[in-house]
């Protein structure tokens, strides 16, 4: 489970045991547990999550570059892994049936922002304007032979729940679960003749489908590359994000020319 880490140092004798820009991603994981991880991109978005159980849990041990380890003292731990597109997963690790079944994350956001559950079990972050500056992917968890493990995310105010049912019969522990979240959705492009070679963030691509993640995508899309911005690459980008996500690249071409997103989804995005 651990793919996609990011090589940054990991040192625990700070306030902050992780301190580092990752993909023009400024991410912070402190050392003592009552403070947030923290992600800042370079348009000023910044939002920070509370870990749970932080009254009890001790201070972050480093794992492995771009991994800390926080014990919950209640048969559970708290791992935030930093992924290479500025993203972080916090992993719960779940030891056994008497470990808590709900870990609650505050999430500090800028005055009149927002959070929403999506019908897709992702949760979207919004700013001020209602527009989408990041999100949670939808939830997961599963065993140690693999197995899924019924889970769901509950939304009060800006405060997410992960709800684990692993108190059930044929459970094998350690269950491991996880709140996944992140701000850019695009790592970097270029021009390969009259083709626009787009590389998503691995966030991106495990960021569910929300209207509002589209939405975000394109506002992305059309800052950081205006050269590009047109309603053609657009419906060919959005059809790659929707229908073939997990493809080494989105390749989209400027020469091109179709009536309808419908019709690039007929044509396999192009």
């Amino acid at each position: 489970m651990l793919s996609d880490v990011a090589s940054v140092v990991t040192d625990d004798s700070g306030s902050n045991t992780i301190e580092a820009t990752v993909n023009d991603v400024r991410v912070v994981v402190p050392t003592n547990p009552a403070d947030p991880v923290s992600l800042e991109s370079t348009k000023g978005t910044t939002i920070k999550i509370s870990l749970p159980f932080a009254g009890e849990a001790a201070d972050a041990k480093p794992v492995q570059d771009g991994v800390v380890s926080y014990d919950n003292d209640n048969g559970s731990a708290t791992v935030p892994v930093v992924k290479n597109d500025g993203s972080v997963q916090i992993m719960t690790v779940i030891n056994d049936s008497a470990a808590p079944t709900r870990y609650t994350y505050n999430v500090g956001l800028a005055p009149n922002s927002s959070l929403t559950l999506e019908k897709d079990g992702s949760v979207s972050v919004l700013g001020p304007d209602g527009s989408r500056i990041g999100g949670f992917a939808p939830a997961w968890a599963k065993d140690a032979n693999g197995k899924d493990v019924r889970t769901h995310y509950e939304v009060v105010g800006t405060t997410i729940v992960q709800v684990v049912e692993h108190a059930v019969a044929g459970i094998a522990y350690p269950v491991t679960a996880d709140p996944y979240f992140g701000i850019d959705l695009l790592a970097s492009a270029y021009w390969s003749g009259g083709t626009f070679v787009v590389t998503p963030t691995w966030w991106a691509r495990a960021n569910g489908n929300s209207p509002l993640a589209h939405q975000a995508l394109l506002e992305e899309f059309c800052s950081k590359y205006r050269g590009a911005c047109n309603t053609q690459m657009w419906w060919q980008l959005a059809c790659h994000a929707q229908f073939a996500p997990f493809k080494e690249t989105w390749n989209l071409d400027s020469w091109r020319w179709r009536d309808s997103y419908y019709a690039y989804v007929f044509n396999w995005c192009n």
